[in-house]
């Protein structure tokens, strides 16, 4: 998580572009950067080719939420059951995801309007 190391993937990544652990690791580093769209798009192209791999779907759902993309729903509809041996990244963004569900539930006005009773 330094300059030199993201200098360094990017050099990797172009002499081997379809290298999908270096998509996965460039996707990562372009969220933490802000660069949504270019990380969409290295992390897509991972989670095609490692379409069973946890990491790259926590990695993938981690740029959704930080782009408020509708997407998120759908793809963490679509992750197997939870368990104990996944990626501390997943477990995260599966929390995330469970607690914004919670708040629009406790904030819609078929639940504001119970609470009156």
């Amino acid at each position: 998580n330094s300059p030199i190391g993201f200098e360094f993937l990017e050099k990797f990544h172009a002499v081997d572009p379809d290298q999908p652990i270096l998509q996965a690791a460039l996707g990562r580093y372009y969220t933490v950067q802000g660069r949504l769209e270019e990380a969409r798009q290295q992390l897509d192209a991972a989670a095609s080719t490692l379409q069973q791999d946890l990491g790259v779907k926590a990695a993938l759902i981690a740029c959704l939420r930080e782009a408020n993309d509708p997407d998120l729903n759908r793809q963490m509809q679509a992750l197997p059951p939870a368990s104990p041996d996944e990626p501390w990244l997943l477990q995260f963004q599966r929390a995330e995801h469970a607690l914004v569900i919670k708040k629009s539930i406790l904030q819609s006005p078929s639940c504001s309007s119970r609470a009156s009773w």
